[in-house]
């Protein structure tokens, strides 16, 4: 029982925006009560993607076994994503974007928050994949697509 579930367990985990790097918290915790039971659940964080230099910091120090951690979301679906290995660097090295089998997301709000009084010109953004909330929820879903395919 213990080796079957273990193979079906094979996971490595994405996590897109500051914040949802939460989620591999709470998976390192399932791991280890597995592991006190027998069950070896090889679980890896494969990589880390945030826009803002002072949040990607935040994920390193916090995170610091993140080997990989993507600029944009956006450009992280279309295969190219910025890796900042170690180097919080915004340029990064263009780099295949890692594919994972979970993956944790949020999504920046500010365009449709309603602490923005221009919120309302940002109605159906997501539909239609437009402005920063939208294109990052496209983006994501392309990122599951495409590790689908």
């Amino acid at each position: 029982m213990a080796k079957w579930c273990s193979n079906m367990l094979d996971q490595s985990i994405g996590s897109i925006c500051a914040g949802t790097e939460v989620g591999w918290c709470a998976a390192k915790a399932l791991q280890d009560a597995l592991r006190l039971q027998g069950i070896e659940w090889d679980i890896r964080h494969s990589f880390s993607c945030e826009l803002h230099a002072a949040k990607r910091e935040y994920i390193k120090r916090r995170f610091p076994w993140i080997d990989i951690i993507l600029a944009d979301a956006i450009a992280t679906s279309q295969g190219k994503g910025l890796a900042l290995n170690y180097v919080l660097d915004p340029k990064g090295v263009t780099i295949p974007t890692p594919k994972s089998r979970w993956k944790m997301a949020g999504f920046p709000c500010d365009d449709v928050s309603t602490l923005n009084k221009w919120a309302s010109r940002f109605t159906g953004c997501i539909d239609r994949a437009e402005a920063r909330t939208g294109g990052v929820f496209r983006a994501v879903a392309d990122m599951v697509k495409q590790d689908n395919e």
